[in-house]
């Protein structure tokens, strides 16, 4: 039996990837707070599935996954403006040229994500931003690991490809 002490401690484990996963998914904080609030509920009335699971954390994360799909037939829309990827960057702007390059350059690669198919802005996002493993990628989108690679390959090369021409013809 699992008890409450063993959820909590799972629970402060993968809920704020849950939460930056459905935000990344649905565009929006508070869907995304009531996603993870809704996913949490449906896991601690089955709780005791959990022991049984080989992967507590890629289940969960299918489980936020599916509730956000839910959420998107249950609205039928999507705007691709609300839809962006954060980019974060561990390195200190010495100046305010530098922010606005770095800046400059976070919007161009949100923008080009923005472009991607959904499901490769997915595994890109839970490969690059969430650090999960192809195996565990596979797993919550419910894929095969040739698709992860797959996906997140072409994924990484049009971004890639797109950057360059953009930067080549001094594209915004």
């Amino acid at each position: 039996m699992m008890g409450p002490l063993i959820f909590e401690q799972l629970v402060n484990a993968v809920s704020d990837k849950m939460y930056r996963f459905a935000w990344r998914m649905l565009g929006s904080g508070e869907d995304a707070k009531d996603v993870v609030q809704d996913a949490l509920l449906k896991l601690w009335h089955q709780r005791e599935k959990l022991l049984e699971v080989r992967n507590p954390e890629a289940w969960c994360m299918q489980m936020t996954k599916n509730l956000c799909l839910d959420r998107f037939k249950a609205n039928k829309t999507r705007s691709e403006a609300e839809r962006h990827l954060k980019t974060r960057s561990g390195e200190e702007q010495h100046t305010p040229y530098r922010a606005m390059e770095q800046k400059d350059l976070s919007d161009q690669l949100q923008k080009l994500i923005g472009n991607l198919p959904e499901k490769q802005q997915l595994i890109l996002h839970l490969r690059d931003v969430e650090g999960l493993a192809y195996k565990e990628i596979a797993a919550t989108l419910d894929i095969t690991m040739d698709d992860v690679k797959v996906g997140l390959f072409r994924a990484r090369s049009a971004v890639k490809e797109n950057l360059a021409k953009q930067r080549a013809y001094g594209l915004p």
